[in-house]
């Protein structure tokens, strides 16, 4: 990105609210906003995105199971309106 180009665009990132508290935390230690500080990280997680293949790999498993969990649920809640 070079130096004058406007950051016009958002991305909304889910997280746990433990998450966030840590990322909140981890911002203040910085003493960065938490924006700037997650700016930062996702700058470097692009540019080393090749070293974290693993990480990559579990949250995608992690993400599959929240998923799952909640089709799961919300099917039983339409279809079966008890819980097992």
């Amino acid at each position: 990105m070079s130096q004058g180009e406007k950051l016009s665009a958002k991305q909304v990132v889910p997280m746990t609210a433990g998450e966030l508290t840590a990322l909140r935390a981890a911002a203040k230690r910085a003493d960065m906003t938490p924006g700037l500080f997650s700016r930062t990280i996702l700058m470097h997680g692009l540019a080393n995105v090749d070293d974290l293949a693993d990480a990559i790999a579990e949250e995608k498993a992690a993400s599959a199971a929240r998923i799952s969990e909640g089709a799961t649920a919300a099917i039983r809640q339409r279809w079966d309106r008890e819980e097992p």
